[in-house]
């Protein structure tokens, strides 16, 4: 999903490579404020060591609450990591193949005996990406379930024929998260939380949800220009596993 309040930066070689980190960085980040308007947290390590923890900007523009490096964000597109690693889990345990049709879990798919699992991982399907098509927004904000979703996009013409070409494709993901429930026989959410997360150690993540108060859940925004508005709403029964 392109919305995300996330920010991967990149930081140049040279400013790691300084003996005065904080300093250098501070430079580097005071840049990026002023001539990128970046809001968000940087956290930075080398071999093990913190160099740099600091945050930037609000978390909260309506009543100025500042960004902490407790701040929780939504992370996006970097769910279909979590995905993935779930696909994977199960092909180690032999409860799927990676060669397997996307017939096998989806009959009546549309060239489903020409797609396989590892092209949904590695965006070479050729599916239509579902968050492309247009007017996507007028029901971005309703709960569909996953068939439902799935059958706004199942029929529609191929990008490409599979694994002919490479396409940056969400629905592939989409998918992906509906045949780890088949296969575990769970939520989605519960075994990425069992299996990915609470195996990675990870004390401060999980799947969003707007009914649940999460403290200290950064809100969304994104840019028109000059200015900034809050980002629209959109159900999180809509990225599911390509964006939860």
């Amino acid at each position: 999903m392109r919305r995300q309040v996330l920010l991967l930066l990149l930081l140049p070689a040279f400013a790691l490579a300084q003996k005065d980190h904080t300093k250098q960085l501070d430079a580097y980040m005071a840049a990026q404020v002023k001539l990128n308007k970046f809001n968000g947290n940087v956290y930075v390590t080398r071999k093990g060591k913190v160099l740099y923890e600091k945050s930037f900007g609000v978390a909260d523009m309506e009543w100025n609450v500042p960004l902490t490096p407790a701040t929780l964000f939504q992370v996006g597109s970097v769910t279909k990591q979590f995905t993935s690693s779930a696909i994977m889990q199960l092909a180690e345990q032999g409860k799927l193949s990676t060669d397997d049709k996307l017939s096998k879990y989806f009959p009546g798919f549309q060239k489903g005996d020409s797609v396989t699992v590892h092209m949904l991982l590695n965006h070479t399907s050729g599916i239509a990406d579902y968050t492309a098509i247009p007017g996507f927004m007028d029901w971005a904000s309703l709960r569909l379930s996953g068939d439902s979703l799935a059958a706004r996009f199942k029929d529609l013409p191929f990008n490409f024929s599979p694994g002919t070409k490479w396409q940056y494709c969400n629905s592939g993901y989409f998918l992906l998260g509906i045949i780890v429930e088949k296969v575990s026989g769970m939520s989605w959410r519960d075994y990425i939380y069992k299996n990915v997360i609470t195996k990675a150690g990870l004390q401060h993540t999980d799947a969003n949800r707007w009914d649940s108060i999460m403290p200290n859940r950064a809100h969304g925004y994104e840019r028109q220009g000059d200015k900034v508005v809050n980002a629209p709403f959109i159900s999180m029964e809509i990225p599911f596993a390509a964006g939860n």
